[in-house]
């Protein structure tokens, strides 16, 4: 898990206690659009991908590069992986352990 000081490490923090809902880029333009929900089952640190998140997506898929909202904090995915972090995946469908590495948002939570 990142450094509990660091803003990576907060985002982390805030997002291991959440529900990731994917939205589409519009979506921060005013669009609300879920394309998928997802329960976090795990946060870390990983080398070589940075922060990640272990989810099941509960309804729909989420993507490469969606935004996504966790709680309060948001970010972006970089990168789906199996649960184990070897293999790239396109896409991450309901039901299957996913390894999302995100890119938080450094912007200050709204609330």
């Amino acid at each position: 898990v990142a450094a509990a000081g660091t803003e990576e490490g907060k985002a982390a923090a805030e997002a291991s206690r959440g529900v990731v809902l994917g939205m589409p880029p519009e979506a921060v333009n005013g669009r609300n659009t879920l394309l998928g929900a997802a329960v976090v089952v795990e946060t870390a640190r990983v080398a070589g991908h940075g922060s990640t998140l272990l989810v099941v997506v509960r309804a729909g898929k989420l993507l490469k590069n969606q935004a996504i909202v966790c709680n309060s904090v948001a970010g972006k995915i970089r990168r789906l992986m199996t649960s184990d972090g070897k293999e790239s995946l396109e896409e991450a469908p309901p039901g299957v352990p996913t390894r999302l590495s995100i890119a938080w948002d450094d912007r200050k939570s709204a609330g």
